[in-house]
């Protein structure tokens, strides 16, 4: 198995998803991140912190941190059943009270789990390209 083609169906169904997710989070629209998420979320930041999903959540919500944009570029969508995997590089581009403005490139793996017949967020894992 390998990356899926562009224009696979459950490739572009799970970049949507991936799309909404990071739209959801500059929004910080807690309501479309918690349906996202799932309730085991692993998501370990660059810095090597991890949060789970509650934590993750209260992250967003909170002021001192707010994500401007995620910018994605060379992603590879992996079929592996009820799973898939995506990685790739991310520009994250963040405001932090204090601090200022962030803006950084990160690689990536990015965990999604279909249960129930709905895809969700389980994990993810970032490394800071310095």
């Amino acid at each position: 198995m390998g990356p899926l083609p562009v224009g696979d169906p459950l490739r572009e169904e799970i970049l949507a998803l991936e799309a909404e997710r990071t739209d959801a989070m500059v929004r910080q629209d807690i309501g479309a991140l918690t349906s996202l998420l799932a309730h085991d979320l692993a998501y370990t930041h660059s810095d090597g912190r991890t949060d789970t999903k509650e934590t993750f959540l209260s992250l967003i919500a909170a002021p001192a941190l707010r994500y401007l944009a995620v910018d994605y570029a060379n992603r590879e969508v992996i079929d592996c059943g009820e799973t898939v995997v995506v990685r790739g590089a991310a520009r994250m581009k963040l405001l932090r009270e204090p601090g200022g403005r962030e803006n950084y490139v990160v690689l990536f793996l990015d965990v999604w789990t279909r249960r129930e017949g709905q895809w969700q967020m389980v994990g993810w894992h970032a490394t800071r390209v310095t």
